[in-house]
C-alpha cells in the first residue's frame, strides 16, 4: 500500500492544501502515531483557515482502485503524521502555577443560541498539575479556559475559536504558538480567557461576560473562505453556523463596548483580509486595528509590541505570520484555464509555469567597504522561485492600511515608512536600483547596487506592503542627489532615480515630513 499526498496551491475556494511523497519517506521523516481504526471524511464546504505544518486530504493508492479524499476513506489502520507539541504549554501553565495564578477549565453547555439573555451551563475539569493542565487545553472538548485574576473588569485577552464540530481538520487545536501568544502580552493583560463557540450568539453571550473596556486584545478564529466577492469565518459545523461578512454586524457590534481603547482585534482565519471580513470588522469597529490573512494563514503566529499609540499612526501590538511564497505566472495560469482545466486543477496539479522565477541575491555584507558597490559582477546569483514574505494586513477605519511589515520596522525616529514621506539616511545602508540594458541586441534587466551615504535625502513613493499579497514590504524611495552649492547635476538627471529599500533597512531612515 502507498500513501500518497498530492502538493497544491489552490487558485479556487477548494479545499485548502495536499502534499505528495511516499509512505517510505514518511517513515524516514516524519514521527507517527498508530490509530486503530479511523474514518476521514473531507469537508463539503470551502472554508481553511490555516496550517499546521501542512493540512492534508489523504489519497490510498490500492491495486486497481484509487481512493481520493472526495469521499470518505476507511480503514483498519492509519499513521497520523503530526504530533502536537504542547511543552510551550506545560511551561507556561507552570509559570502561572509557580506565580499563584488561578486556572480553570471547563465545557460550557451554552443556552439556545436564539436567547443570549439565558446563563450558560459549565462542567469543571480538574488538573493536578501543569502537564495535565496542557493536556486539557488540547482536548478538544474543552470549550473554555481561564488563566488569571479573571474578573468581568479584568484586562483580558479574549479568544474565539471554533467549535469542535467546526473544526473538521484540528486546524484550531491549541498548542504551542497560541500558549505562547496568550504570554507575549503580559505586561497589557490580567486575564486570558479562551472559548469555543459554534455560532455568533454563543460569542454574544460571552461577551456579555465583559466589562466595558476590559478587553485588550480579542482573538476571532474561524474557518475562512477564499473569495473576493465576500466570505464567511465558520465557527460551527453548519453552513447557518458562520459569521458572513454582511451579516457580522450584531457580533461586532456587542464588541465594540468591551473593547479598551487601544485593543486590537485579529481575524485568525485564512483569506480574512480579501474576504470582506476584515472589512466588515473594521468598519463596525473603526477606532480599533483588525489583523487578517491575505491568504492560507498557519498556526506559527506571534505577536510583539510596537512604538505606537493605538491610533491611526499605528498599533500598540502586532502579530505576525511570515512565510515562504511564489509569483504567479498569469500568462500560465490563464492557458491552463483555456485548454479546459479548472481552477480547481491549476491550483491542484500545481503546473510549473504557475511559479515565475526570479534570482536569489546575497545582500548580508559585514564590511560595506569590502563589497564592489556598484554592481552585481562580484556577487553569485542564483535562481529562485520563492520569497519571503508576511500574510497578514492591517485594517483601521474601515479600510485596508497594508500588511503588518510597516509597523514592525519602524524608521529611526519610530515613524512607519508610508507613501508620500519625506526621508533622509541616518546610517548608510545598501539600496538597490533596477533598471534594462541592451546585450547582443536583446533587453535584459539590471540591478545595481548603491551605498547610499548619511543626509542623503529621499521620498517614499511606494511601499511594497499596500499591495494585497504576502510582502516583505520593501520601499521604493526616489533619492536625491547629493547637494552641490553650484546646483549642478554633474549630468546625472535630477536625482539617483527610486531605490529599493530593503525593510530590515528602515530603521536606517529617518522620516523628516510625514503624512499630512
Amino acid at each position: 500500500l502507498r500513501l500518497t499526498l498530492l502538493a497544491r496551491r489552490s487558485l479556487s475556494i477548494s479545499p485548502c492544501i495536499h502534499c505528495i511523497m511516499d509512505l517510505q519517506d514518511l517513515e524516514e521523516n516524519v514521527s507517527f502515531l498508530e490509530v486503530e481504526s479511523v474514518e476521514i471524511a473531507a469537508p463539503e464546504r470551502p472554508f481553511c483557515r490555516r496550517r499546521h505544518g501542512i493540512f492534508m486530504s489523504l489519497a490510498l493508492l490500492g491495486i486497481g482502485s484509487l481512493l481520493t479524499a472526495t469521499g470518505h476513506i476507511s480503514g483498519t489502520k492509519f499513521l497520523a503524521l503530526f504530533q502536537q507539541d504542547n511543552s510551550v504549554c506545560r511551561e507556561i501553565f507552570q509559570q502561572e502555577i509557580n506565580k499563584g495564578n488561578p486556572i480553570h477549565f471547563a465545557h460550557i453547555e451554552f443556552q439556545d443560541f436564539q436567547d443570549i439573555s439565558q446563563g450558560v451551563i459549565v462542567h469543571e475539569k480538574e488538573f493536578a498539575n501543569a502537564a495535565e493542565a496542557a493536556d486539557i487545553l488540547m482536548n478538544r472538548t474543552t470549550n473554555f479556559m481561564e488563566v488569571g485574576e479573571c474578573t468581568p473588569e479584568s484586562k483580558t485577552m479574549l479568544w474565539f475559536y471554533p467549535f469542535e464540530d467546526g473544526d473538521h481538520n484540528g486546524a484550531f487545536d491549541l498548542y504551542q504558538y497560541e500558549c505562547q501568544r496568550t504570554s507575549d502580552l503580559q505586561n497589557q493583560q490580567e486575564c486570558v480567557r479562551l472559548y469555543r463557540v459554534a455560532n455568533s450568539y454563543q460569542a454574544i453571550q460571552a461577551l456579555n461576560r465583559q466589562a466595558p473596556g476590559s478587553v485588550v486584545d480579542l482573538v476571532l478564529g474561524g474557518h475562512g473562505s477564499d473569495t473576493k466577492n465576500g466570505g464567511s469565518l465558520q465557527l460551527g459545523a453548519y453552513a447557518d453556523e458562520a459569521v458572513h461578512w454582511n451579516d457580522a454586524e450584531e457580533l461586532f457590534t456587542a464588541m465594540a463596548p468591551k473593547l479598551a481603547p487601544q485593543a486590537t482585534v485579529t481575524l485568525d482565519s485564512c483569506h480574512g483580509a480579501i474576504n470582506k471580513m476584515a472589512e466588515t470588522a473594521s468598519r463596525m469597529l473603526p477606532s480599533h486595528w483588525v489583523f487578517a490573512g491575505v491568504v492560507t494563514t498557519t498556526g506559527a503566529v506571534t505577536v510583539e509590541q510596537v512604538p505606537f499609540d493605538g491610533g491611526l499612526e499605528g498599533p500598540t501590538h502586532l502579530p505576525s505570520n511570515p512565510g515562504q511564497f511564489t509569483a504567479v505566472d498569469a500568462q500560465a495560469s490563464l492557458h491552463a484555464l483555456s485548454m479546459g482545466y479548472s481552477e480547481h486543477e491549476v491550483g491542484y496539479f500545481e503546473l510549473p509555469a504557475t511559479k515565475a522565477s526570479g534570482v536569489a541575491l546575497p545582500v548580508a555584507v559585514a564590511n560595506l567597504a569590502e563589497a564592489d558597490a556598484r554592481t552585481l559582477d562580484n556577487y553569485p546569483v542564483s535562481s529562485t522561485k520563492e520569497y519571503s514574505g508576511e500574510r497578514l494586513a492591517a485594517f483601521y477605519g474601515g479600510q485596508n492600511r497594508g500588511i503588518v511589515t510597516q509597523w514592525m520596522y519602524p524608521s529611526k525616529n519610530g515613524k512607519a515608512i508610508q507613501k508620500g514621506q519625506k526621508v533622509k539616511v541616518a546610517q548608510p545602508f545598501r539600496a538597490w536600483r533596477s533598471e534594462m540594458a541592451e546585450e547582443s541586441g536583446k533587453a535584459v534587466a539590471v540591478i545595481f547596487t548603491n551605498v547610499l551615504p548619511k543626509g542623503l535625502t529621499g521620498t517614499v513613493l511606494n511601499v511594497g506592503a499596500t499591495d494585497g499579497t504576502p510582502s516583505a514590504g520593501n520601499a521604493m524611495i526616489l533619492f536625491d542627489l547629493p547637494h552641490l552649492e553650484s546646483g549642478s547635476t554633474l549630468n546625472s538627471g535630477a536625482n539617483l532615480g527610486l531605490h529599493t529599500v530593503l525593510t530590515r533597512d528602515f530603521n536606517k531612515l529617518e522620516v523628516t515630513e510625514s503624512l499630512k
